[in-house]
């Protein structure tokens, strides 16, 4: 799927990653918020509280630094620390921290096999 994702871009349609699946690539992102859409970047854009994360304009397109340079800074805010905790209970199988019956729904929710992939939950419902 990241292939097509990968291959659909273009001006008309900048999306980068699935909604299926947590976000691998991110645009080159400045701390003022404006995207560089001629470098894209791999792994999720970290979170900053004083940076909007939906950028409305291109303005300053070639800078030299991107959000993620100073992830240093920002790791401890709480959604970037919920971020790794949920990814780590995600990946755990939901173990020690669910009752049986969450976890099951959990998994029957997400992992079920025979759901085709288009009927699937969000990532973000994840």
């Amino acid at each position: 799927m990241a292939a097509l994702l990968a291959m659909a871009r273009t001006q008309d349609n900048p999306i980068l990653n699935s909604p299926y699946e947590e976000p691998c690539r991110h645009y080159a992102t400045d701390t003022q918020g404006n995207l560089d859409y001629r470098d894209i970047r791999t792994g999720r854009r970290i979170f900053t509280p004083d940076v909007p994360q939906v950028p409305l304009g291109q303005q300053n397109q070639g800078t030299l630094f991107d959000l993620n340079d100073y992830r240093a800074n920002y790791q401890e805010h709480l959604i970037n620390r919920l971020r790794d905790l949920v990814r780590e209970c995600r990946d755990g199988g939901y173990g020690g921290i669910t009752s049986r019956v969450t976890r099951d729904l959990l998994q029957h929710w997400f992992k079920v096999t025979e759901r085709p992939y288009h009927q699937r939950l969000f990532f973000a419902q994840q």
